[in-house]
């Protein structure tokens, strides 16, 4: 059995036990408890990875939102200076931001721009200032204050993200390393032949062919009814099974697609709702075990105004 990063985890825990049931093995550089230890050092890693990257997401949505409320704030801006700019673009607008056309930019670069200009413009006419509009230079200030803070919040979730990603490589890396050198102690001690070679590597020479199980599996719940899935390509898959349980309503899992890809946009789900999911690897010669299964909360439905 070759150990990759898709089969590590299972591996190592097949690895503890089998180290336990055979406790009188001559191992001796690598015991039950550096394994264990190991084990559960990547698991911690992996969990935190695995929660900096929904972080990420997060954020991402975060600004998305308040681009899209910077936007209409510029857009009721401008309304609120046609009586003194024109309701046509002018050479007068330029000032204000606005410097060939009267729409209002989407791209965040173009936005900030536009509201930076605009600030100034009142510094330079305060009498243009309108409290009941929210076209003031406190509003416009605060404004870029919420951009550029939902950028920053951006750039440390993809940071930390980054962070946490290093981390889990090198946990994985010394899990690997341990791993490894069981299984070089093993060969010294026992023949090819030996069955107790299916303890510490949990499949027989016929299951070979099949892909291993699908790791790190990642919810995101981004629109309302839907879940978005992510995970970790696994080894010798030609294909993936989503599968969900919605708490309180579906008795087991139900299929709901197959994919190629290592991602996959669930619809049609209970706004609210508790969803579980787990994806299983397929290919010629079968299926894998389930991957562990992983819970969300189906995000709700707005509530009318």
């Amino acid at each position: 059995m070759k150990i990759t990063i898709t089969n590590l985890y299972r591996i190592a825990k097949k690895f503890i036990g089998a180290l336990v049931k055979y406790a009188a093995l001559p191992v001796t550089h690598i015991s039950q408890s550096t394994l264990t230890a190991a084990l559960k050092a990547a698991k911690a890693k992996r969990s935190a990875h695995i929660a900096a990257i929904r972080a990420t997401r997060v954020a991402v949505t975060k600004q998305k939102s308040v681009r899209e409320i910077a936007i209409a704030f510029a857009t009721a801006c401008r309304d609120a200076l046609v009586p003194e700019l024109g309701r046509d673009w002018s050479s007068a607008w330029v000032p204000a931001g606005w410097k060939n056309k009267l729409s209002v930019p989407r791209t965040l670069e173009d936005l900030e721009q536009l509201l930076e200009d605009l600030h100034q413009f009142l510094t330079d006419n305060p009498g243009l200032q309108d409290d009941k509009r929210n076209l003031t230079i406190a509003d416009v200030q605060d404004m870029l204050a919420r951009l550029e803070a939902a950028a920053q919040g951006l750039s440390a979730a993809k940071t930390a993200q980054r962070q946490a990603r290093t981390a889990r490589e090198a946990a994985d890396a010394a899990l690997m390393d341990e791993a490894r050198g069981l299984v070089s102690e093993l060969d010294l001690i026992l023949p090819e032949s030996d069955e107790r070679w299916i303890e510490f590597v949990g499949e027989v020479p016929s299951d070979e062919q099949r892909p291993e199980p699908v790791e790190a599996v990642v919810l995101s719940a981004d629109v309302p009814g839907e879940l978005d899935v992510d995970w970790e390509g696994s080894v010798r898959a030609e294909r993936y099974q989503v599968c969900v349980l919605v708490v309180g309503v579906d008795q087991d899992y139900r299929h709901v697609t197959t994919v190629k890809d290592t991602n996959a946009t669930i619809s049609n789900l209970p706004p609210g709702a508790v969803v579980k999911v787990r994806v299983v690897a397929a290919n010629a010669a079968g299926e894998a075990a389930p991957s562990d299964e992983e819970t969300a909360t189906v995000l709700a439905l707005p509530k009318a105004a």
